[in-house]
């Protein structure tokens, strides 16, 4: 059985990026703007997630010719929204085939979910403290490890008016088979000796996986819906801040994270060896500037394209080449007058076949 996770490659789109997602945008904008009315801590975390995707940390050009890629900056805070998706993305791609592998010795999987009595006036540090001190507790008792050989859980929270935040714990587990009511009453016990309240019967969820591409969308999918982070009232919204602030909100269990990190590796191999092969260079952004500044340089005939696909993408750095080209040309592009500055650009930049051709012989000399 072949597991079809979720990616950002195969993910429906509403733009070309994440970055360009309207609903994304919209997210990331609301969070920005109440963050900066925050400490000074939570103003300079809304700088960061304000200028995430404005950078490009590398290009893609095939055949020194031509660039087909951008690579962002991400600014990886965990209230924003499109770090969010890579976030999830990253952890699909490298949990999903451990998850194969078991499955194909037949294992056992299910579906676990816990939660934690709340009310509306509750304090989320707090909720967050019970729920992560209640799960390390259930993890420690003999109980849980005679049952279970590996797990994989995420933390989500909710948000409603009438019940305020709802944190809850999704979790993967290869186990036999494990009695609903027994798992209560350990989870009712756990949550109870780490100050919480009692939980109900509606507590605890298990379930046998029927689709597992599906609990792996739900367990390593978003901690936070976009939906709530637009209609959350702005106190809310900085209280979640703070809450979540450097807390975890995934874990895998050692066998499973071990395991995850030798096929990672191995991945990456082929991914080096592949890119050998082929006529794609991964080129850091400094390499562009290098370019720039020589005509001698192996990359410049492609620097055009490289300038068109960084103002495509909307990434701010798509002056800083034009600069290290032609500084008059730069001066006009600061001044907003980006005609002019293509104008001078376009006729200022001297035959690329040329120069291709001299650092073709200079390669080739070398």
């Amino acid at each position: 059985m072949a597991c079809q996770i979720e990616t950002f490659d195969s993910r429906p789109k509403r733009g070309e990026s994440p970055y360009k997602d309207p609903k994304l945008k919209q997210t990331r904008l609301r969070v920005q703007e109440i963050l900066s009315q925050g400490n000074k801590s939570e103003q300079k975390r809304a700088e960061r997630i304000k200028q995430c995707g404005w950078y490009a940390s590398s290009v893609q050009v095939k055949n020194r010719r031509e660039c087909v890629g951008v690579a962002h900056a991400r600014c990886r805070d965990a209230l924003c929204p499109v770090c969010n998706v890579f976030k999830a993305s990253e952890n699909k791609a490298a949990y999903a085939p451990v998850l194969e592998e078991r499955l194909s010795e037949k294992v056992r999987f299910a579906m676990l979910t816990l939660t934690i009595p709340h009310t509306s006036t509750d304090s989320l540090k707090i909720l967050l403290q019970i729920l992560s001190k209640a799960l390390r507790k259930l993890m420690q008792r003999s109980v849980f490890k005679k049952h279970v050989r590996g797990y994989l859980w995420s933390r989500e929270i909710t948000y409603g008016e009438a019940n305020g935040f709802h944190p809850h714990i999704h979790m993967i587990i290869e186990a036999d088979y494990w009695e609903q009511q027994e798992i209560y009453e350990v989870w009712r016990e756990c949550v109870v000796a780490v100050g919480g309240g009692v939980v109900g019967k509606t507590g605890v969820d298990i379930r046998a996986l029927e689709s597992l591409d599906s609990a792996i969308n739900e367990v390593l999918g978003y901690a936070f819906k976009a939906a709530d982070l637009l209609s959350m009232p702005e106190d809310k919204l900085l209280e979640l801040s703070r809450a979540t602030k450097s807390s975890r909100q995934f874990s895998a269990s050692k066998k499973w994270s071990k395991r995850a990190k030798e096929l990672s590796s191995e991945r990456e191999d082929r991914v080096r060896e592949e890119r050998k092969k082929s006529d794609v260079d991964f080129l850091p952004l400094y390499e562009a500037r290098n370019a720039a500044r020589s005509p001698m340089h192996r990359y410049y005939a492609a620097l055009p394209s490289m300038l068109e696909k960084l103002e495509e993408e909307e990434v701010s750095q798509s002056h800083f080449i034009l600069s290290a080209l032609y500084r008059k040309s730069h001066a006009k592009w600061m001044r907003g007058d980006e005609r002019e500055a293509h104008e001078a650009y376009n006729t200022k930049c001297p035959d690329l076949e040329t120069c291709s051709e001299k650092r073709s012989e200079a390669d080739a000399a070398h």
